[in-house]
Formats: structure tokens, C-alpha cells, sequence
């Protein structure tokens, strides 16, 4: 079991990367948002989080989780070191919380966010609890703590999921 810290960005449009903390206070890993071009960026400025690019480094290596624009569900592609391993979608079109699937080299995971609660569940298709991300409810700061039981998916794969999600929340 292991242990890590973020502070998620206040203004969803900022680009600056934030760091991944372990239990000792050691950089382990940087994610960031990404704009692929101008016409995104100015996008951004009229309408928040229309298109969600998210970039994720540890130890050497690169993950990008890129938006596929779609009217009626949101899906992303996955990449590692610039080869697609997996998508990343939206599994309920009307909900209280956020749900995704997460397919990573044939392998299915879920991501569990319920509404008003200060935990979320990342399982695998046998509902093995994975990681728990955890936040405070009324928390200003931002601050969010993940706990990985499982080491099937990088440490910063999963923040960048968790970061897509609260950029995507309306």
C-alpha cells in the first residue's frame, strides 16, 4: 500500500503542472493540462473544459489521455510514451456523481465518483479496489490524497484520470 498527495489547480484552465507527493514529501511523479493548439486554447477562454488534455509524467514516462469530441458521450484515448494503450469513456449518461471505464491494454477498470461522498473507488472488472482517492467535502484547499492497493496502473495514470474527471464536472 502506498501513499500519495496533490493539490488539484483552482482555475481549470491553467497549464502549470502540479506535483505528486509520496508519504516522505518526494516529487514521484507531474501532471498537467495541455492545449494541442491555438484553437483550443481560445476555445477554453468561451467555453470551460469543451476539450480535456491531460499530461502525466513519472519516472520517465509520458501518459497522455486526449479528448475525443463527441455530442453524446465523453471519451478519451490513452497514450504512453506516444502508443495508444487504452480509452477512457463515460458509462451513464445521466447520473449523480461520475463513472468512467477505463480499458488499459485490454484490461478493464472503473472509475467510481458518487456524489457527496469524500471518496473515489478505482476497481478492476472483479471489484478489486485498485486505488481510493480521497478529498475533504467543503476542503478550499484542494488537496486530495491517493492510496494505490494494487500496482496495475502508474500512480500518475490515475491522478490524471482524477484530474480529466474534475475538469469535466460541471
Amino acid at each position: 500500500m502506498q501513499k500519495y498527495s496533490y493539490i488539484v489547480p483552482f482555475m481549470k484552465g491553467a497549464r502549470k503542472p502540479f506535483e505528486v507527493h509520496d508519504e516522505q514529501g518526494i516529487v514521484r511523479a507531474k501532471v498537467q493540462r495541455y492545449f494541442p493548439n491555438l484553437l483550443h486554447t481560445l476555445t477554453e477562454m468561451f467555453i470551460t473544459g469543451w476539450e480535456v488534455h491531460v499530461k502525466a509524467l513519472q519516472d520517465g514516462q509520458e501518459y497522455l489521455i486526449k479528448e475525443h469530441f463527441h455530442w453524446t458521450k465523453n471519451k478519451w484515448s490513452i497514450f504512453e510514451d506516444g502508443l495508444i494503450i487504452g480509452t477512457l469513456m463515460n458509462i451513464k449518461k445521466i447520473e449523480m456523481g461520475d463513472s468512467k471505464e477505463i480499458t488499459i491494454k485490454g484490461k478493464k477498470f472503473y472509475y467510481l465518483d458518487k456524489a457527496l461522498q469524500t471518496q473515489t473507488l478505482i476497481q478492476d472488472e472483479e471489484k478489486n479496489v485498485i486505488a481510493v482517492i480521497d478529498h475533504k467535502l467543503m476542503d478550499l484547499s484542494r488537496k486530495k490524497e491517493i492510496t494505490i492497493y494494487s500496482s496495475e496502473l502508474p500512480v500518475s495514470l490515475l491522478i490524471g484520470i482524477d484530474y480529466v474527471s474534475s475538469l469535466k464536472k460541471k
